[in-house]
């Protein structure tokens, strides 16, 4: 290959730096061509790769993270049953009923309040639901009827107040009161 001695003589009259810079361009593309074809086909399936690990990783981290709070709702879940349906959810009617009599006695004790009487009336369904009525019947001071409903809430969220009926013992000012109320509570009747 011959060289146009005008182009020779002008190349010849550049500076030194020029001239490596000239010369070194045809290696630069060759070097990016071969790049191209031979290296970069690898290099960017093992970036891809990378990509791929660091999303498993995220991925087994997160899963930790969900696992975490699968119990956190599983637990919330647990809390608000209990709330609704009291400690003994899974138990038969009967003894649900004994137990939430043996809570109002508690319950009546520590708040001051008597309780006159305590009568279970006859179960219904209702929608779905296993309606059992409770008609209760207390005597105590005003605050001490509130704090006893305040304390009964507390204990027993799940039994709901249908009916109730607030009276003084006798027509005097200082007299106690007497609360007749129903108390129900509430079971699915599905398995």
């Amino acid at each position: 290959m011959t060289m146009d001695p005008s182009l020779y003589s002008q190349l010849r009259r550049l500076d030194h730096r020029l001239q490596l810079v000239v010369l070194a361009i045809p290696f630069v593309l060759l070097g990016a061509a071969g790049y191209g074809f031979w290296l970069g086909p690898p290099a960017r399936e093992l970036l891809a790769q990378r990509g791929s690990r660091a999303l498993l990783e995220e991925t087994l981290t997160g899963g930790e993270a969900i696992t975490g709070e699968l119990a956190r709702i599983r637990g919330a879940v647990e809390g608000l049953e209990q709330q609704i349906y009291g400690k003994g959810m899974n138990r038969p009617m009967n003894q649900l009923e004994a137990e939430i009599i043996e809570r109002l006695q508690e319950v009546s004790s520590r708040e001051h309040v008597q309780l006159v009487g305590i009568r279970p009336k006859p179960k219904r369904r209702l929608r779905g639901f296993l309606e059992s009525p409770i008609q209760v019947e207390i005597t105590g001071t005003y605050r001490d009827i509130g704090r006893w409903l305040w304390a009964l809430s507390a204990e027993l969220g799940f039994v709901v107040v249908t009916e109730y009926d607030l009276r003084p013992v006798r027509l005097q000012d200082d007299s106690p009161l007497m609360m007749k109320l129903t108390l129900v509570s509430y079971r699915s009747m599905d398995p």
